[in-house]
């Protein structure tokens, strides 16, 4: 009997020793008691998003394109220019005289004016709003991407405080049965083996705590990484809201790319084109013009006049061009084809995942209840010594096992649901 109560006090130690780690998880709870939801991540990463950032900012560039293209297109510009040449004879050799006159002394003021431009500008303007519909699209994009991307890291982080919950379950059923057979033990009713076994059970289930609360720090810091939170505290995440967005999209956002892609493509053949329309400038310029020292300060003078500028051959560069165009326009709707065609197939598996899903998490369920009533009668008989505590502990491993699973169904049906929601847009 002595040392029967020798090896229980010895338990005792081992089980303060065991406790401790477990009360500190829970002072780790309390400090993370704090909680946040879904829609904060979101908006932070969206709001410290660099892509979007530097998209925003060139949105803001289109007033100062739009004045620049009208610069270059329809504004007259006055520049000046400064010639001298100097052509030396060495006897018989030299330059002709009548190509050279021996020199050149040229300071000049010049005004040009291109006249009948205002086709160049619409065709550049168009180009530049067209840059304005990629940076709208792409701030889109990406804050869908941000959606969807936080979402699954959101739900990573969420069931690693699930199974958290979880596995404080499990510890709650082995700690009523530690002061169940602590009970017995004083009256000689347990043998000391089970009361072994149950401890060991109990530790397996505290280093599983601290492993998943390590899994649970790695996720969530990760998940302030993508939102841009600096903030290295703990605290809990409200259940998110996620609900699957089956209505029928009439016309997909991502589509939106393909179609840019094609103006723009239209646009650079405009642009092409308009090379071989008539050029007509107007200019005007003076000052001194002189061949000569001779008399040069009598060689002032202006001068005015049209520049006319028209393309006759080029060597069939419009027609090749145009091909080129044609070729990559039908790449692009090649890819939209492809790209229609497979979404609606990823949308078509995962909707049948789901269902499998759906099907799977309502056996589990069933299971997991059966497993709880049948954990509440073995209390039961171990409290009247009828089963010993290995069919216990057994039982108990294979609820772990199965509510691992439903776990592990419950998330990734939500992932699902989120990656449906991202296609479905």
């Amino acid at each position: 009997m002595s040392s029967m109560n020798g090896n229980f006090t010895l338990i005792n130690k081992k089980k303060i020793l065991i406790v401790i780690p477990f009360i500190l998880f829970g002072l780790i709870q309390h400090i993370c008691s704090q909680e946040r939801t879904l829609n904060f991540f979101i908006e932070s990463a969206i709001n410290n998003s660099p892509v979007i950032k530097e998209n925003k900012t060139l949105l803001n560039t289109y007033a100062v394109q739009k004045e620049f293209i009208r610069a270059v297109t329809t504004k007259p510009s006055l520049f000046t220019t400064a010639n001298y040449l100097f052509a030396p004879t060495f006897g018989e050799f030299g330059y002709d005289s009548a190509v050279t006159n021996g020199g050149l002394y040229s300071l000049m003021l010049n005004f040009d004016y291109p006249l009948f431009r205002s086709t160049i500008y619409e065709v550049k303007l168009k180009n530049i709003q067209e840059d304005q519909s990629t940076y709208n699209n792409t701030i889109a994009l990406t804050k869908h991407e941000i959606e969807r991307d936080v979402t699954d890291q959101y739900l990573k982080a969420f069931y690693d405080l699930k199974q958290i919950d979880y596995i404080d379950e499990i510890i709650g059923y082995l700690e009523t049965q530690k002061a169940v057979l602590e009970s017995l033990a004083k009256n000689n009713l347990v043998m000391m083996t089970d009361i072994k076994m149950l401890d060991i059970e109990y530790q397996n289930q505290v280093i599983s705590r601290y492993k998943q609360e390590n899994l649970f720090r790695s996720d969530l810091m990760q998940l302030n990484l993508m939102a841009g939170i600096k903030d290295t505290a703990l605290f809990t995440l409200q259940e998110p809201d996620i609900s699957l967005n089956n209505s029928k999209i009439v016309r997909s956002n991502f589509l939106t790319q393909f179609e840019t892609d094609s103006t723009r493509l239209e646009l650079e053949q405009k642009m092409f084109e308009l090379n071989y329309n008539p050029q007509l400038d107007f200019f005007v310029n003076g000052g001194l013009n002189a061949v000569t020292y001779h008399d040069i300060q009598k060689k002032v003078g202006f001068s005015m006049g049209f520049n006319f500028t028209f393309s006759l051959y080029d060597g069939n560069q419009r027609s090749l061009n145009g091909q080129l165009t044609r070729i990559r326009q039908d790449i692009i709707s090649n890819n939209k084809y492809n790209f229609i065609k497979q979404n609606d197939i990823r949308k078509a598996n995962i909707l049948k995942e789901l269902d499998d899903l759906e099907n799977a998490g309502k056996l589990q369920e069933t299971q997991s209840g059966n497993y709880i009533s049948l954990i509440d009668l073995l209390e039961q008989e171990i409290a009247a010594g009828l089963v010993p505590v290995v069919d216990y502990i057994n039982t108990l491993k294979n609820y772990i096992s199965v509510k691992n699973d439903l776990l592990s169904i419950q998330s990734q049906r939500l992932t699902l649901i989120n990656e449906y929601n991202y296609r479905n847009w």
